[in-house]
């Protein structure tokens, strides 16, 4: 895991369907994507995988009763992993944003699919169940 300086480093978190735009709006030294792209300014430096699991808060005890949250963003690839998993409808509750999903679940709202790397604050897993999402690092050729 590289660690960045936050006193120092810039972070700009973008909508997966927001990135190819942006690239070609401002520079960017260093972009991290869950969709590959081409741009003449851009090499690809990594392809990684991120674990990922159904994840809820500390103090539910039975998740089976919870809905289950997914991004608005068409382009994320948790929303399509969970979409794929063929869940009733009636217990997709669609939000607009990351933060707001962590907020929700965290509250004992709901449930997710996440990135494991959460379980250590707030979150466990609803079961042993774990997946994978492709994700891209490229880095300006300026850099």
């Amino acid at each position: 895991m590289k660690k960045y300086c936050l006193e120092s480093t810039e972070i700009i978190i973008k909508r997966t369907c927001d990135i190819s735009n942006a690239i070609h709006h401002d520079y960017y030294d260093e972009v991290i994507t869950f969709e590959k792209f081409k741009h003449p300014d851009y090499l690809l430096t990594k392809t990684e995988n991120l674990p990922i699991a159904f994840l809820q808060s500390q103090s539910i005890e039975t998740p089976d009763l919870l809905p289950i949250f997914i991004n608005n963003d068409e382009h994320c690839p948790l929303r399509t992993k969970t979409l794929a998993l063929n869940y009733s409808s009636e217990n997709l509750i669609t939000v607009d944003s990351l933060s707001q999903i962590l907020n929700l679940v965290e509250k004992g709202q709901g449930i997710a699919l996440l990135p494991i790397f959460l379980m250590k604050d707030k979150f466990k897993t609803i079961n042993n169940h774990c997946d994978f999402v492709k994700y891209y690092g490229y880095q300006h050729n300026g850099v």
